[in-house]
C-alpha cells in the first residue's frame, strides 16, 4: 500500500522495520510476541501514541491518519487522531472474523474505530454489505479500493505440466478448506501438493506426496514457493478477501478459487478458475488446468493482465479518497 500512496508522502508506521525503496518516513512501534509483552507494550502505547501524534501534528500541521491494516491500537490512533482535529481513515478488511480465529473483541473494538472514523475503506462490496447491515449510517463515509497486488514479487515463469506442483498458501485457520483440497487431491494424478503456513500439519499428509511446511513463512520463503508451483489453490469456505490470491496474481499464477465471500470480486472470471466450494467441483477445476495447456496459459495471460489493471484502478480509488479528505 505504501507503494500506492507514495505521491502523497506518507509518514508510515510498522511493527518492524522495513526496506522501503520509494525514500518515504518510517517509524516503528513494537507491538508483542505474547501476551505478556502485548499488556506491557499496549500500557507503553497508552503513552507513545499521543506524543507521536503531537509532534507530527506540530510538524506538519495538517495530518491525516490513516490506519491500513487492522491492530487492536489502531483505536488509540483514532481517539487522539479526533482529539487533535486529524482527519482518520480505517481500512475494514474482515467485518466478521472468521472460523478458527473468531473475535467477538476484535469486532467490537473494530466497529468503534469505524462510528470514530471520518472514512472508512473497504476492499470488496461483500464486505461492505455486512458493514451497513449492521450500521447503515456509515454509507456516506464509506469508500471502496481494491486489495492491493503486492510489489517485488518475481513472476512465476514455469510451463504446463501434467505433472502439477499445486500450492496452498497461508495461515491454515479452519476456514481455509485445507481438509476439502486434501479429499479433492486424494486420488489426483499430480507431481506433489505442498501446504505452507502456520497450522499446516494440523492436516496429516494422505500420502507421500503431500508437504507439510507448519511454519512462519518469510517474504524469501513465500517468493520461492510461488515461483517453485505450477499451481495454486485457494479453496477457501469463506472469505471476506484474499491476501494469498493477492499474492498469486502478483506471481502470475494459474489458480483455482473457491467461489466464497469476496474472492470473486477481487479476480476477474477469465483470470481464474472459480470452483464451488466442493470436492468434487474442486478437483474438477484442478484437472483442468493440469489436463489442458490451453487453458493454463490463459490463465496466465490475463492473470497479467488483471494485475496492471488492478494496480491502475487502485490508483483512481485512493486519488479519490484523498480528494474527499481535501
Amino acid at each position: 500500500m505504501c507503494r500506492i500512496i507514495a505521491p502523497y508522502r506518507p509518514i508510515c508506521v510498522f511493527s518492524r522495520w522495513q526496506n522501503l525503496d520509494n525514500g518515504l518516513e518510517q517509524h516503528t512501534f513494537r507491538t508483542y510476541t505474547n501476551i505478556l509483552t502485548f499488556i506491557i507494550q499496549s500500557l507503553m502505547a497508552f503513552i507513545r501514541v499521543p506524543i507521536f501524534l503531537i509532534k507530527q501534528k506540530r510538524k506538519h500541521g495538517e495530518l491525516t491518519v490513516y490506519c491500513t491494516v487492522f491492530h487492536p491500537w489502531n483505536l488509540l490512533f483514532v481517539l487522539w487522531a479526533n482529539i487533535l482535529k486529524c482527519r482518520t481513515i480505517v481500512t475494514v478488511h474482515d467485518f466478521k472474523t472468521h472460523a478458527g480465529e473468531r473475535s467477538r473483541l476484535i469486532e467490537a473494538i473494530q466497529r468503534v474505530q469505524m462510528r470514530l472514523a471520518n472514512k472508512v475503506v473497504f476492499l470488496t462490496n461483500f464486505v461492505r454489505r455486512q458493514a451497513l447491515d449492521w450500521n447503515e449510517s456509515i454509507r456516506g463515509k464509506s469508500i471502496l479500493i481494491a486489495h492491493p497486488i503486492y510489489s517485488g514479487i518475481s513472476i512465476n515463469t514455469l510451463g504446463h505440466s501434467r505433472a502439477l506442483r499445486i500450492l496452498a498458501l497461508g495461515r491454515m485457520h479452519t476456514y481455509k478448506g485445507m481438509e476439502l483440497l486434501l479429499e479433492a487431491t486424494e486420488d489426483l494424478d499430480m507431481d506433489c501438493l505442498t501446504i505452507a503456513g502456520l497450522g499446516a500439519s494440523r492436516h496429516a499428509p494422505l500420502k507421500g506426496n503431500i508437504r507439510i511446511i507448519d511454519d512462519w513463512l518469510s517474504n524469501d520463503r513465500i517468493q520461492e514457493l510461488l515461483l517453485e508451483h505450477h499451481v495454486m489453490v485457494l479453496p477457501y469456505l469463506e472469505a471476506s478477501q484474499s491476501g494469498v490470491l493477492a499474492l498469486g496474481i502478483a506471481a502470475g499464477m494459474p489458480m483455482v478459487v473457491t467461489r466464497v465471500g469476496g474472492l470473486t470480486e477481487q479476480v476477474t472470471p477469465d483470470a481464474v478458475l472459480f470452483s464451488n466450494p466442493t470436492t468434487s467441483d474442486l478437483k474438477l477445476q484442478i484437472s483442468r488446468i493440469r489436463d489442458d495447456a490451453n487453458i493454463f496459459n490463459t490463465l496466465k495471460s490475463n492473470i497479467a493482465g488483471l494485475r496492471h489493471d488492478t494496480d491502475e484502478r487502485i490508483r483512481l480509488q485512493v486519488a479519490e479518497l484523498f480528494q474527499r479528505e481535501q
